[in-house]
């Protein structure tokens, strides 16, 4: 455990160099003195001694000597590590090593010199090599020689700077070999400061010089500090509280001392006391002086320990809400040894493997990952343990649980084998296997959003936002432009030249801020440089986290040329030809999303029934479930009976009636259901500034006219009237109303003749319409809309409806004060159709023999599950391949045949003609999402019994199959 304060070492190193760089500049400033006799720097103060010029040239060396001991040190930590036996690890052999050691051999050489001239009286004559006035200017016994102390001072500092150079040296040796010159200049500063003349020199000879005294402290001081993390300095430099207080009391330890004692002998020498009070002053001095000291660091120490207990209750919170997070976290946490036990399992692996404390600890890994994911796991737990991190991307671990599933995980592990608290194999796990289901799920959605895309008669393209760029085209886009794919895809509308004028432009900037277009009319230019005329709506998707604009786009350019044409009724019936297959081709598509959609209706509404049942026929001690599971499945139910109406209104939107407009059915129909059935589907188009109000309560007679065609009426009214409406709040109201048209009433109304009406009326308090434009309101293409935002077809359509009902269409408008629209249909008589069938018989439910074929797996199996609990045999089949096949293996082991309309391979029509080949009497039932009138008509022709629109309840289709076996069973009796 490191023990040292970081930024302390890091001080002491660096006034250890600063000292060092001081002592050579002191040393050149002294020789720079003896060169030029300049007497000041030679000597600090007058009359103090003479610095000698090899004493400055051995303190140069030993001060070059250490700095270059820190410029070619290692690193700071293994200067600080106890266990290094040098302070400094150079290379070996390096020119650093090398200079650190002749630079500190020249201080130890001319000490060790000048003590052996002491003692054989020898002159060497080492000083007037190179100034030779030396030996004139001391006049002294041994001419120019530095004193015995300083020699000795020299050989310690010398022997100091090698021993941190030598690797076999103790930590402590250096620094007590640099204690030998700090003496000598304790000594010697302290006879200077103290006035005492024994303390500055040896008999017979001069003083030490001042500077000399202080070099020789800050010498052996930074010595000291270039080792600051061993030996005698690693108290001071330790982190904890005694090297915190030892810091800050020993300066004072030092100065305060010397201080007190030159103030007493000054005191003393100028006679303000005697030597008694003098020594009284000081000891008390000393005393207060240090208990003030022991006090402060008393202070220190227990704020620290109160900031340390503090450090250690957060401490032991921060583990305790890290136990709790561990023992909560959802992810698996669990560490291996390198045997590949777990040592250690947190509640969430402990739950899932389905093992105990005792258990997990001896518990192997491996047997609970499923075989397949063994050899991953392996690679994986071998590349943390080599390379000692994590491993660079998650992988997969499939583990198997208590209860025998197969959860899918993301797994990352973690070599942690050095660390001393886990020695161990880390590995973190997230279950992701709704994750990859979901994914999984959204793929295929994805795939089944690119085939619509692809295969749609619209064009359709898909842009990147940032920059406009074509990503994606289908072929009818590509074909509306002239373009192949790999000229458009990648080219921005500009680069093609695709925009004609600045409207197009402004267009595009708006996409590229995202903004929402809808029924936007451009002019774009072909690759060949023809004009097409379109209505573009577009909106923002995400791709991959990326906004990408869809659009679809509708090719208007002849009904345009149509209209500057000016041909009357020729151009008109041709557009509405065009806009009827447009919209028969909307309405296959929204068929074909609401055949998926409806099989996931029906299996919703089976199993509600299902648990329905099944909670019914349970004994009263297994209900026990709460109101609040009852309450929920109830709504759950309802719910799911709303989205069963909207699928069905959806679908009679989408079906298209046969013959004239309006008239697609012959039966005469209630128009008050119809109308409700409408206005529910406009409700959900208004804004909610839009009120709807509905006067439907009137007893009207019938009127011939097919259920698509009224909402047809009421949609393109609505939705006139909420524009004219705009933004500010307003009502939409629709009435229906008997009314007998007098000889007045018909003169008013331009084409309404006398007699019985059903009076159908739809006003708005929106905008209004001003007497120059009324007369124009039925024109196809006329509109007061903005450009791009209306067709001008909505009044034209609901116009020619009417008229082919023998009707009449009345608008009634000011402008400011709203439109009322007043269809006058013709009444029809209820015809109810006489039957002359026999009433069913009844049929007994036990054992008849089903054949259940249907693509959807989910159905299958609920249906199946239905009608067994209602006393059916049931034989299903998800592929009508092998349903054929098993029909004809035992042709007269089913009573009825139930099958799917729509199935990959083979449609329900073309199953039902082969089964009949077979067997041509028995009754087959067709269920689908999707059904026109002459799809139903095909699957009569193709022997189909009765046909069941998607989703139905299991009631209605017991009831079906009740009605063909009754049916099957009077046939056979009166044959």
């Amino acid at each position: 455990m490191d023990t040292l304060e970081p930024r302390a070492v890091a001080q002491a190193k660096l006034l250890s160099r600063v000292i060092a760089m001081l002592t050579m500049l002191a040393g050149i400033a002294v020789l720079v003195g003896w060169a030029l006799g300049f007497e000041p720097l030679k000597r600090v103060l007058g009359g103090t001694g003479v610095m000698k010029p090899w004493t400055a040239v051995s303190f140069f060396c030993a001060a070059a000597s250490l700095l270059f001991v820190h410029r070619h040190a290692r690193s700071d930590a293994a200067d600080s590590s106890p266990a290094d036996v040098g302070l400094h690890q150079h290379r070996e052999g390096s020119p650093g090593r090398l200079w650190v050691k002749l630079l500190a051999a020249i201080p130890f050489g001319v000490g060790s010199l000048t003590l052996l001239e002491y003692a054989t009286g020898a002159e060497i004559g080492l000083d007037a090599l190179f100034f030779p006035n030396a030996v004139v200017e001391t006049n002294l016994p041994w001419p120019g020689r530095m004193t015995p102390a300083a020699a000795t001072g020299f050989c310690g500092l010398g022997l100091a700077l090698l021993f941190l150079e030598v690797r076999i040296a103790r930590a402590m040796l250096p620094q007590i070999f640099a204690f030998v010159p700090a003496a000598t200049g304790l000594v010697g500063f302290l006879g200077y400061i103290y006035g005492v003349d024994s303390l500055l020199r040896v008999p017979a000879y001069s003083s030490m010089a001042l500077h000399t005294s202080i070099l020789f402290l800050a010498t052996s001081f930074a010595v000291v500090l270039a080792k600051p993390g061993v030996g005698l300095t690693a108290p001071l430099m330790s982190r904890f509280n005694g090297g915190v207080m030892a810091r800050r009391v020993l300066p004072f330890a030092i100065v305060v001392p010397f201080i007190l004692g030159w103030l007493r002998l000054w005191g003393e020498q100028a006679g303000l006391y005697d030597t008694p009070f003098g020594l009284a002053v000081f000891a008390s001095s000393n005393i207060a002086v240090f208990t003030i000291l022991v006090w402060i660091s008393a202070v220190r120490i227990n704020r620290l320990d109160g900031a340390r207990e503090v450090a250690s209750e957060r401490l032991a919170l921060s583990e305790a809400r890290s136990r709790a997070i561990n023992e909560h976290a959802a992810d698996l946490i669990l560490t291996l040894d390198r045997g590949g036990r777990i040592r250690f399992a947190n509640p969430a692996v402990r739950e899932l493997l389905g093992i105990g404390d005792t258990a997990a600890a001896e518990a192997r890994l491996v047997d609970f990952i499923d075989p397949d994911d063994r050899g991953s796991f392996a690679r994986a737990i071998n590349a943390a343990t080599r390379h000692g991190a994590a491993i660079p991307a998650a992988f997969d671990l499939r583990l198997r649980g208590a209860h025998g599933e197969n959860r899918i995980f993301e797994a990352l592990a973690r070599n942690l084998f050095d660390n001393p608290h886990v020695e161990a194999i880390l590995l973190n796990a997230r279950d992701v296997t709704e994750r990859r289901a979901a994914a999984r799920s959204l793929r295929e959605s994805e795939s089944r959003l690119a085939t619509i895309f692809h295969d749609t008669p619209f064009p359709m393209a898909l842009v990147r936002q940032s920059d406009l760029r074509f990503v994606d085209a289908n072929e009818p886009y590509l074909g509306l432009l002239g373009y192949a794919r790999t000229e458009l895809i990648g080219q921005r509308p500009e680069d093609v030249g695709l925009l004609v004028d600045a409207r197009g432009e402004a267009l595009a900037a708006q996409v590229r801020q995202g903004a929402l277009l809808q029924g936007v009319e451009l002019v774009l230019r072909t690759k060949a440089g023809e004009l097409r005329h379109v209505i573009a709506s577009a909106c923002v998707i995400q791709m991959d986290g990326v906004p990408h604009t869809f659009s679809i786009l509708f090719d208007i350019t002849e009904t345009r040329m149509a209209e500057a044409e000016r041909q009357a009724r020729e151009a008109r019936l041709a557009e509405h030809a065009r806009q009827s297959q447009r919209l028969q081709a909307l309405g296959t598509l929204a068929g074909g999303i609401a055949h998926d959609f409806n099989n996931l209706l029906a299996v919703i509404s089976g199993n509600l029934q299902l648990i329905g049942h099944e909670r019914n026929d349970a004994t009263i001690e297994a209900r026990s479930e709460s109101a609040v599971t009852s309450r929920c499945l109830d709504e759950m139910r309802r719910a799911t009976e709303r989205a069963i109406d909207l699928t069905k209104r959806i679908l009679a939107f989408s079906r298209r009636p046969e013959g004239p407009p309006g008239q697609g059915s012959s039966a005469p129909i209630q128009l008050r259901e119809a109308v409700a059935e409408a206005v529910a589907l406009l409700r959900s188009t208004l804004p909610a500034s839009v009120e709807l109000k509905t006067s439907l309560e009137a007893e009207v007679s019938p009127v011939a006219i097919d259920p698509t065609s009224v909402q047809q009426i009421i949609l393109n009214l609505g939705t006139n009237a909420a524009h004219a409406i705009g933004d500010a709040a307003g009502i939409i109201e629709i009435r229906i109303e008997p009314v007998e048209i007098d000889r007045a009433m018909a003169r008013a109304v331009p084409g309404l003749t006398e007699g019985p009406r059903v009076l159908l009326s739809v006003r708005d308090s929106g905008c209004g319409i001003d007497a120059a434009t009324l007369p124009h309101v039925f024109e196809p293409f006329f509109t007061t809309k903005p450009a791009g935002q209306g067709t001008g077809l909505g009044l034209s359509v609901v116009h020619g409806v009417v008229t082919s009902l023998g009707g009449t269409v009345a608008v009634e408008s000011r402008a400011g004060e709203g439109t009322t629209v007043r269809m006058y249909l013709p009444a029809a008589a209820e015809t109810g159709r006489a039957t002359t069938d026999k009433p069913l018989p009844p049929l007994a439910t036990a054992g008849q023999r089903v054949m259940y074929v249907d693509d959807e797996e989910a159905l299958v199996w609920l249906t199946t599950r239905l009608l067994e609990r209602r006393g059916y045999r049931v034989t299903s089949f998800s592929d009508p391949a092998k349903a054929l096949t098993a029909f004809r293996t035992d042709p007269m082991g089913f009573d009825v045949i139930v099958t799917d309309g729509s199935m990959p391979g083979m449609t329900g029509q073309q199953f039902a003609e082969r089964v009949r080949q077979v067997r041509p009497e028995i009754p087959i039932l067709l269920t689908s999402g999707f059904l026109t009138p002459d799809r139903v008509e095909e699957a009569k022709r193709c022997g189909v019994r009765d046909v069941l629109l998607k989703p139905s309840t299991v009631e209605e289709l017991e009831q079906a199959i009740h009605a063909a076996l009754s049916v099957a069973a009077t046939t056979n009796a009166d044959s």
